[in-house]
Protein backbone atom coordinates (compact mmCIF):
# COMPACT_ATOMS: atom_id res chain seq x y z
CA UNK A 1 0.00 0.00 0.00
CA UNK A 2 1.36 3.37 -1.33
CA UNK A 3 0.21 4.61 2.00
CA UNK A 4 0.57 2.66 4.66
CA UNK A 5 3.60 0.38 3.83
CA UNK A 6 1.37 -2.99 3.82
CA UNK A 7 2.16 -5.94 1.57
CA UNK A 8 -0.48 -6.43 -0.56
CA UNK A 9 1.28 -9.84 -1.77
CA UNK A 10 4.98 -11.07 -1.66
CA UNK A 11 6.99 -13.62 -4.36
CA UNK A 12 10.33 -14.47 -3.08
CA UNK A 13 10.55 -17.07 -5.78
CA UNK A 14 10.95 -17.24 -9.47
CA UNK A 15 9.58 -20.24 -11.72
CA UNK A 16 11.70 -18.78 -14.58
CA UNK A 17 15.10 -18.39 -15.11
CA UNK A 18 16.16 -14.52 -15.22
CA UNK A 19 12.63 -13.79 -14.32
CA UNK A 20 10.19 -12.60 -11.74
CA UNK A 21 6.18 -13.17 -12.05
CA UNK A 22 3.74 -13.03 -9.86
CA UNK A 23 1.40 -16.18 -9.67
CA UNK A 24 -2.14 -16.07 -10.47
CA UNK A 25 -3.55 -16.23 -6.94
CA UNK A 26 -1.14 -13.32 -5.95
CA UNK A 27 -1.79 -11.20 -9.43
CA UNK A 28 -5.38 -11.85 -7.95
CA UNK A 29 -4.34 -10.48 -4.50
CA UNK A 30 -3.15 -7.34 -6.32
CA UNK A 31 -6.10 -6.97 -8.96
CA UNK A 32 -8.68 -7.08 -6.24
CA UNK A 33 -7.00 -4.37 -3.64
CA UNK A 34 -8.74 -0.57 -4.23
CA UNK A 35 -5.80 1.22 -2.36
CA UNK A 36 -3.42 3.16 -3.60
CA UNK A 37 -0.10 0.91 -4.04
CA UNK A 38 3.69 1.29 -5.79
CA UNK A 39 4.31 -2.07 -7.14
CA UNK A 40 8.21 -2.91 -6.07
CA UNK A 41 9.81 -5.91 -7.78
CA UNK A 42 13.17 -7.11 -8.57
CA UNK A 43 14.43 -7.31 -12.43
CA UNK A 44 17.71 -9.74 -12.22
CA UNK A 45 19.30 -9.19 -15.48
CA UNK A 46 18.83 -5.46 -14.44
CA UNK A 47 16.83 -4.65 -17.41
CA UNK A 48 14.61 -1.73 -17.62
CA UNK A 49 10.50 -1.67 -16.99
CA UNK A 50 9.19 -3.43 -19.63
CA UNK A 51 6.01 -3.44 -21.43
CA UNK A 52 4.04 -6.07 -19.35
CA UNK A 53 4.89 -4.04 -16.02
CA UNK A 54 4.11 -0.64 -17.86
CA UNK A 55 0.26 -2.02 -19.00
CA UNK A 56 -0.24 -3.63 -15.54
CA UNK A 57 0.44 -0.07 -13.88
CA UNK A 58 -2.13 0.94 -16.98
CA UNK A 59 -4.68 -1.37 -16.72
CA UNK A 60 -4.66 -0.58 -12.90
CA UNK A 61 -5.62 2.74 -12.31
CA UNK A 62 -4.54 2.36 -8.26
CA UNK A 63 -1.01 1.82 -9.47
CA UNK A 64 1.14 4.55 -8.97
CA UNK A 65 3.90 3.78 -9.67
CA UNK A 66 6.63 0.61 -10.32
CA UNK A 67 9.98 0.34 -9.19
CA UNK A 68 12.65 -2.39 -10.90
CA UNK A 69 15.73 -2.72 -8.55
CA UNK A 70 18.50 -4.54 -10.59
CA UNK A 71 20.96 -7.00 -9.38
CA UNK A 72 23.18 -4.53 -10.00
CA UNK A 73 22.02 -2.15 -7.96
CA UNK A 74 20.30 0.00 -10.74
CA UNK A 75 16.92 1.19 -9.73
CA UNK A 76 13.74 1.84 -12.56
CA UNK A 77 10.91 4.41 -11.95
CA UNK A 78 7.91 4.33 -14.30
CA UNK A 79 5.22 6.89 -12.58
CA UNK A 80 2.64 9.41 -13.49
CA UNK A 81 1.13 7.49 -16.23
CA UNK A 82 -1.51 9.33 -18.63
CA UNK A 83 -4.32 6.82 -19.05
CA UNK A 84 -6.01 9.22 -21.34
CA UNK A 85 -3.81 7.65 -24.21
CA UNK A 86 -4.71 3.38 -25.65
CA UNK A 87 -1.23 2.24 -24.41
CA UNK A 88 -2.22 -0.96 -25.55
CA UNK A 89 -3.24 -0.61 -28.93
CA UNK A 90 -0.24 2.10 -29.26
CA UNK A 91 2.06 -0.59 -28.40
CA UNK A 92 0.75 -3.18 -30.92
CA UNK A 93 0.52 -0.73 -34.07
CA UNK A 94 4.48 -0.01 -33.59
CA UNK A 95 5.13 -3.47 -33.04
CA UNK A 96 3.17 -4.67 -36.30
CA UNK A 97 4.61 -1.81 -38.52
CA UNK A 98 8.12 -3.57 -36.58
CA UNK A 99 7.12 -6.91 -37.03
CA UNK A 100 6.45 -6.00 -41.06
CA UNK A 101 9.36 -4.19 -41.65
CA UNK A 102 12.32 -6.12 -39.83
CA UNK A 103 10.53 -9.53 -39.66
CA UNK A 104 11.98 -9.92 -35.68
CA UNK A 105 9.30 -10.32 -32.99
CA UNK A 106 11.87 -9.98 -30.54
CA UNK A 107 13.41 -6.70 -31.95
CA UNK A 108 9.76 -5.35 -32.98
CA UNK A 109 9.23 -5.67 -28.70
CA UNK A 110 11.83 -3.30 -28.27
CA UNK A 111 11.41 -0.72 -30.75
CA UNK A 112 7.28 -0.62 -29.24
CA UNK A 113 8.55 -0.09 -26.00
CA UNK A 114 11.43 2.10 -26.63
CA UNK A 115 8.30 4.30 -28.55
CA UNK A 116 5.94 4.13 -25.07
CA UNK A 117 9.57 5.06 -22.96
CA UNK A 118 10.08 8.23 -26.13
CA UNK A 119 6.13 9.36 -26.31
CA UNK A 120 5.85 11.07 -22.45
CA UNK A 121 3.09 9.14 -22.12
CA UNK A 122 4.43 8.21 -18.71
CA UNK A 123 7.59 9.77 -16.53
CA UNK A 124 10.56 7.69 -16.06
CA UNK A 125 14.08 7.64 -13.90
CA UNK A 126 16.67 5.08 -14.03
CA UNK A 127 19.19 5.38 -10.89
Amino acid sequence: DAGTGKFVTENTNSTKEGKTGLTDQQYSKVAAYTGDMIIIHNHPNSSRISYADILTMYNHRNISAIIAVGHDGSVQVVYNINRDFAIDKLWEKVYNNAVSEYQNKEFAEKIATNFLYESGIFDFESR
